[in-house]
């Protein structure tokens, strides 16, 4: 069961297609001139452990048919139904609120009219200012900042030199990262993995 896979209130959940589809987008790319040999080896190894990490959940006959119902009452894509039935059907077996993260405002709206609290992960983009961040002596993790307005924790890690932003984070466990001895260890395994992250652009 989904429920006994999930020992922590915080996890990142996606449908099992998303392998797929992550590989065509970044191999389109990749094709198109956007990514490099170098650049694509990076995203694509972030991208395996990050997947590695999620609730995965499966494509079968549940998913297809709360998906089929779904394009009834949404203007929606076959593989964004998919999507948006996944989670509906997470949420059905876990009895906890989600929230659904995409850049499709389409999609997006759909899954608030279907009782999903939506996050449009565009909005990510905006510029945003990055808070001061506090040196550590870890030989991983540079530094590390806390948006306590955002839930944002930033983390600027020494190699490679790269500061990531993770969504959702409480406060508690800002200061938790902070005090414990390994940074690293304390990030693997209360951070990475169950909250969205990606990469600042500050």
């Amino acid at each position: 069961m989904v429920r006994q896979s999930i020992q922590d209130e915080q996890f990142v959940a996606t449908a099992k297609i998303a392998y797929v589809e992550t590989y065509s987008g970044l191999n389109r790319k990749r094709r198109e001139g956007g990514l490099g040999p170098k650049e694509y080896a990076i995203a694509i190894k972030e991208f395996e452990a990050e997947y590695e990490s999620c609730v995965r959940i499966e494509t079968d006959d549940t998913v297809l048919f709360l998906a089929r119902d779904l394009t009834q009452r949404h203007p929606l894509r076959a593989l964004d139904a998919i999507h948006l039935a996944a989670a509906t059907s997470l949420k059905s077996e876990i009895g906890e609120a989600l929230v659904f993260a995409t850049a499709d405002r389409r999609l997006l709206g759909a899954a608030e009219l279907e009782g999903l609290k939506g996050w449009y992960v565009e909005e990510e983009r905006e510029e945003t200012a990055v808070p001061d961040m506090v040196i550590t002596n870890s030989a991983t993790i540079r530094a590390a900042g806390y948006d306590p307005k955002a839930s944002k924790l930033y983390v600027q890690f020494r190699k490679p030199a790269k500061t990531y932003v993770y969504v959702g984070v409480s406060e508690t466990v800002f200061t938790g990262l902070m005090r414990s001895r390994s940074k690293a260890a304390y990030l693997n395994r209360y951070v990475a993995g169950r909250y969205p992250r990606r990469e600042s652009e500050d």
